[in-house]
């Protein structure tokens, strides 16, 4: 997420930070050398929150290809097949930098030395706060893509931001200019390493890393579109919903949820070192990603209101199934199954859903394209 006095604080910090002249060649070149680096861990996490984050991003390599890709999958995530290394670069083209909540980066205004023109220069996407988030309806929130809020910032006031990194990345020497919302600036929310977070009691199971890559691949896709479209935000969730009145749904079939979604279902599909308990809990999560993309007619308070009761058997029972798994209890598992599938034919009954019209955003992003030479001795 982004915090609610974020931008607030962010106003704050550049009226009052002292100005400095940044030669622009240089933050482009250390911008480059970043990419070429890969995605990079600030120094001021935890020492075992950052081995944690490194040892999921090096998971991310061994995954297997995944399955077929259909048509609509394909489209989701701009992907052909779903390998492991067209899977470690679209994260790469997005992140570059993950971030601890707390230590701050320092803000300053470029003072650039010629014209520039922000692309689609007067559309913006709509005007919230907390539009760029990754949140666990246990957890709470998780992470956030702090890269394309920076860089909305520096359009709206037709600025260009320059960020300082050397508390948190020591072997970048010089400032990065914020120039697309790709400088891919993710801030990692303590939750993200709790112990509502964690699928087995280590937090290092397969299962684990595959969550919170998909949180990882949920902020990329943040990190995407251009005009009103902008970074994919998030939208309000409408009346009848589970997340009603919370800024926690999409709109286009390929935002951030459906991205996060494809990742588990099709990453599931091969985890054969996941344990069946494990890909219970992980559906779950794929599940309530699914249910936060706004595809499907909204039903009626009444009918909601039977398949929240509906919903709650199932949890009740999705609890008690991994106890089963648990203690190895074949009987049970057969039972239990069963009467989740009584009850979910229950809900299909009441939803009897009807398909909107699905709607992509176009994900390429917006680049400013500005060139300053240093100044010669």
């Amino acid at each position: 997420m982004i915090p609610s006095n974020w931008l607030k604080c962010l106003i704050l910090l550049l009226a009052l930070w002292p100005s400095g002249l940044i030669k622009g060649a240089w933050a482009q070149a250390a911008e480059e050398s970043s990419r070429r680096l890969g995605i990079q861990i600030s120094l001021q996490f935890l020492p075992h929150q950052e081995k944690l984050l490194k040892t999921d991003l090096d998971f991310l390599k061994t995954i297997s290809s995944w399955n077929a890709l259909s048509q609509l999958e394909k489209k989701t995530m701009d992907l052909l097949t779903g390998d492991s290394s067209e899977l470690n670069q679209w994260l790469r083209q997005r992140i570059q930098f993950l971030l601890p909540i707390g230590p701050q980066l320092r803000i300053q205004i470029f003072e650039n030395e010629g014209p520039f023109l922000y692309p689609y220069e007067d559309v913006f996407p709509q005007e919230m706060e907390d539009v760029f988030t990754m949140e666990n309806s246990q957890a709470g929130h998780l992470m956030s893509n702090s890269g394309v809020a920076y860089y909305l910032f520096g359009k709206r006031r037709n600025e260009i931001l320059s960020l300082n990194f050397k508390n948190h990345f020591p072997k970048l020497k010089s400032d990065l200019l914020v120039l697309s919302p790709r400088i891919g600036i993710i801030h990692v929310h303590k939750n993200t390493f709790n112990y509502q977070n964690k699928i087995s009691v280590s937090g290092r199971e397969p299962a684990d890393r595959l969550q919170r890559l998909s949180f990882l691949f949920h902020e990329g896709r943040h990190s995407d579109g251009h005009g009103a479209n902008l970074g994919f935000y998030h939208t309000m969730c409408p009346p009848g919903h589970d997340y009603t009145g919370r800024i926690a749904c999409d709109t286009p079939s390929n935002g951030a949820y459906s991205v996060s979604a494809l990742f588990l279902k099709k990453s599931l599909e091969v985890c054969h070192a996941c344990t069946e308990g494990h890909k219970e809990t992980l559906r779950l999560t794929y599940l309530d990603s699914k249910l936060r993309v706004l595809d499907k007619n909204i039903l009626s308070p009444e009918e909601q209101e039977q398949i929240n009761q509906y919903e709650n058997e199932m949890n009740i029972l999705g609890h008690q199934l991994l106890g089963a798994y648990s203690r190895s209890d074949e009987a049970r598992i057969v039972l239990l199954k069963k009467s989740l599938q009584e009850i979910t034919e229950k809900i299909n009954q009441i939803k009897k859903p009807i398909n909107l019209p699905k709607t992509y955003w176009k994900s390429e992003p917006e680049v400013l394209n500005y060139n300053h030479e240093p100044e010669s001795d």
